[in-house]
């Protein structure tokens, strides 16, 4: 029983007419057995609020010790060069020893990145979840799991696992309907809080800039339907483009990306309305510091990383593995896509781009990208 739910326990018992029948010597005996009780809890939670807060300032001192240089790339020290050497290990045969300190070292590098910025969650301030956030976690109560939903790292994956473990999939890789996964938003906030105190929590990132990319390929240009042409690429077009043709500014299905960077830097474009999710920032749509996730995934490290989710948490079979989606053939890999379409955006854009997305960046451990041409 978790100490809010025992008080509420005691202040019930004071108001209940069959306790009030009680003997008054009695009720005084059972009075300061509640009080030891209740003495008792407090000082062990001061003493575990104590521990915990040594050891996150310990690990905030080994995460900081380095501070970002000209270029804007952090020097972590060795707890960076351990997780980056871990991650680097890409069979899905990790073992649990080395995919629990993996987990270890981004979680901690996490709340140093958190305290360092006292984001809520660490700095003890009063924080109201906000709705966007209860909109990007979805529930499955069956197993007892949230999973804060990325779009372009895997999410439509991660939502056919889910759907299907709870007998809700049809097999269909697009035919996912919003309805059928339930969100943090279709519970009362008692319930809500009682799923992030107890329930298992997972979220997954990816390297943010190849998100960018990723999301400017499906969204605007190899798009199944015309609703992103229409809702962002014809103004694109409109505001950043000299002398656009007709045929442009009717259907907005040729925005380049550099023209999609300008919107994304354009101050106008947040002041507007939020960033669409596709773009929208990690920090944004998961707050990690506010959440605290138990398990944090990484795209480049998907297989064993889904592997872990599945076997470790969930307890699947070996027969049941994590969707691959659609094949497609590349002959280029992802990293050399992005170094080439960044390779067309000036050095001061890829900064101002990183700065905007530094926070993620930061939270998740990814290095400061080496591309960008000198224009």
């Amino acid at each position: 029983m978790s100490l809010r739910r025992f008080f509420r326990v005691l202040l019930l018992s004071g108001r209940c007419p069959s306790f009030r029948r009680i003997p008054p010597s009695i009720r005084r005996t059972i009075a300061i057995v509640e009080f030891l009780i209740c003495a008792s809890l407090i000082v062990k939670g001061v003493f575990l609020v104590i521990s915990a807060d040594v050891r996150s300032v310990s690990n905030f001192r080994l995460q900081t010790s380095g501070h970002q240089d000209g270029n804007g790339e952090e020097r972590l020290g060795k707890r960076r060069a351990s997780d980056q050497s871990i991650d680097s290990r890409r069979s899905p045969a990790l073992d649990a020893a080395d995919q629990t300190e993996r987990q270890t070292l981004r979680r901690s590098h996490l709340r140093g990145v958190c305290r360092r910025l006292n984001s809520p969650g660490f700095s003890g301030s009063e924080v109201t979840l906000p709705q966007s956030l209860l909109q990007s976690i979805i529930v499955d109560d069956r197993n007892r799991l949230l999973y804060c939903r990325i779009p372009k790292v895997a999410c439509t994956n991660w939502k056919r696992v889910l759907a299907t473990m709870n007998g809700r999939g049809n097999g269909s890789y697009f035919d996912l309907p919003k309805t059928l996964l339930r969100r943090l938003t279709e519970y009362a906030a008692e319930e809500v809080l009682f799923r992030l105190d107890s329930y298992f929590k997972i979220v997954f990132v990816r390297e943010p800039f190849e998100r960018l990319l990723s999301a400017y390929s499906d969204k605007l240009i190899n798009a199944a339907n015309d609703t992103y042409r229409k809702l962002y690429g014809r103004q694109i077009v409109r505001l950043y483009r000299k002398n656009p043709t007709i045929e442009s500014l009717e259907r907005g299905h040729d925005v380049t990306f550099e023209e999609f960077v300008a919107y994304l830097l354009d101050p106008r474009t947040a002041e507007t309305r939020p960033f669409d999710i596709h773009w929208r920032r990690y920090h944004e749509l998961c707050r990690p510091c506010l959440v605290g996730y138990d398990f944090i995934g990484k795209y480049e490290t998907l297989a064993e990383d889904a592997e872990y989710v599945l076997r470790r948490h969930l307890g699947l079979p070996k027969d049941v593995s994590f969707p691959k989606g659609p094949l497609r053939r590349r002959s280029v890999k992802t990293s050399d896509l992005v170094a080439g379409k960044f390779s067309r955006i000036s050095a001061v854009d890829v900064h101002r781009l990183w700065k905007l997305y530094s926070i993620d960046f930061e939270m998740f451990n990814y290095s400061y990208p080496s591309f960008g041409s000198n224009g």
